[in-house]
């Protein structure tokens, strides 16, 4: 082949491609359970990048991660974190 040919792509036809459900409320019971797990995460994170700066802040923030994960039930895995940030915040903070 030389450098004058022109190359083309078939890109197949676009109806072969599903784009999902518009409205569709299959998942809408899975996402309510993540969009708590989000805020908890979420709020953990928030409470950890303001734990020089605002300590007070950061104390609420993790205070919410282990009320919003207590509610969910057994999981643990950000309260555990949390706690432990606040046992230290706490020491150091009077």
């Amino acid at each position: 082949m030389s450098d004058d040919e022109e190359y083309e792509y078939d890109y197949g036809s676009d109806g072969d491609y599903d784009y999902g459900s518009d409205g569709g409320n299959e998942d809408e019971d899975k996402d309510n359970g993540n969009d708590e797990l989000i805020e908890i995460e979420n709020s953990f994170y928030e409470g950890d990048d303001l734990r020089t700066e605002n300590p007070l802040k950061a104390i609420e923030m993790f205070e919410k991660v282990v009320e919003l994960e207590t509610k969910l039930g057994d999981q643990v895995k950000w309260r555990f974190k949390a706690l432990q940030y606040l046992v230290v915040m706490y020491f150091t903070t009077g």
